[in-house]
């Protein structure tokens, strides 16, 4: 006799029938070597990294690394909060490789592992989609982005922890019984990705929601719980930054935050609907000199609609119903960027920083 649970469970667990692991595709993983090669070489090779606000990380790192360290004496003019503050992923393995390498060379060894992992974390995500992993080359291109100019670390080396945690979050709704150390697997992920960067975890809880919807094909709250599990340590990490940081301070409050250095307002701002449109392709791939990156961005653009236009579905990659996922991802994006305001706060740009991910779905 079939229990209730083992009932419910058949009927609401997604139907994945089809799916099997990608063939062997030698040419295609020795091209995505060549890319993540290729995306990390630069970052050593240039003896200054163009990166706008990385000196103001860096002092941070080191401040958190020479805290108790007289040479330096910056305990004499610090304080070490780490619950005001989600940026302690890139920070903290900057400052825990310090150890072994000079800052500087632990940063550039932060940095390659982002210069690599975008492709490699899309070629991940692209095989269990049941699409063509090879695709993943055209991440690397991306990886030079107009946020890597302006020297926002802690949100670029998020993007490949997004997607990385994408790619798991599909193997569980994959597999009918996921195991315990697979949610808590995800778990860990999802709280690096957290305390990577505040606005690319509500992004993923965002694009998870939808994959989970997509996957149990219609409103299924028992399942979805389930699914959600591996949310709760960051869910509980973001309460306890809300709670310390100013992010929720009223006008007063805000104003006299930070030893009264605070000079913006707290409204949310948005840009003009054409203003927002117009600025995409300056927040997609710029920074480069001369027109450099508008040739880069049209020469990605041309290979990209010859893959779409001249491509075919081979039938050696299995589909399953997960397999047009970034596609609603993408028209999700689309209107999270339409919708969401430029700045709030001290944050600045928020809508802008999702042209990256549009590009990259």
């Amino acid at each position: 006799m079939t229990s209730p649970d083992a009932t419910f469970r058949a009927e609401t667990q997604p139907d994945l029938d089809g799916y099997a692991p990608e063939p062997r595709d030698w040419p295609g993983q020795l091209a995505l070597l060549l890319a993540m090669v290729l995306a990390v070489l630069p970052l050593w090779t240039s003896s200054l990294l163009p990166m706008m606000d990385l000196p103001q990380h860096l002092a941070t790192v080191r401040i958190l690394h020479s805290y108790s360290d007289p040479l330096y004496g910056v305990d004499k003019y610090h304080l070490l909060d780490f619950s005001s503050t989600q940026y302690l992923s890139w920070y903290f393995s900057v400052h825990w490789l310090s150890y072994l390498l000079p800052l500087e060379a632990a940063n550039r060894l932060v940095l390659s592992l982002y210069a690599a992992g975008l492709p490699l974390a899309m070629w991940k995500l692209l095989r269990v989609l049941g699409r063509d992993p090879g695709m993943a080359i055209l991440a690397a291109p991306l990886v030079y982005n107009t946020f890597f100019f302006m020297g926002f670390a802690n949100y670029i080396t998020a993007i490949p922890l997004l997607v990385w945690a994408l790619a798991w979050l599909v193997q569980v709704l994959q597999d009918q019984r996921p195991k315990w150390s697979q949610i808590g697997g995800l778990a860990a992920v999802t709280l690096v990705l957290f305390y990577s960067h505040a606005q690319a975890f509500v992004l993923y809880v965002g694009l998870a929601g939808l994959a989970v919807l997509v996957a149990s094909q219609g409103l299924q709250p028992r399942y979805w719980w389930r699914q959600s599990l591996h949310l709760l340590p960051s869910a509980l990490a973001m309460a306890i930054w809300m709670s310390r940081s100013l992010i929720l301070a009223g006008a007063e409050e805000w104003k006299q935050g930070h030893g009264g250095r605070n000079v913006t307002d707290t409204q949310v701002r948005f840009d003009p609907l054409l203003d927002r449109l117009t600025a995409m392709p300056g927040q997609f791939l710029d920074g480069y000199r001369g027109d450099g990156d508008e040739r880069i961005a049209l020469f990605w653009l041309a290979i990209v609609l010859a893959v779409a236009l001249l491509g075919r579905q081979d039938q050696a990659w299995p589909c399953n119903r997960l397999h047009k996922l970034p596609a609603v991802w993408l028209v999700a994006l689309l209107a999270v960027y339409v919708l969401s305001p430029i700045s709030y706060k001290w944050i600045w740009p928020i809508s802008w920083r999702i042209v990256p991910l549009l590009g990259l779905f």
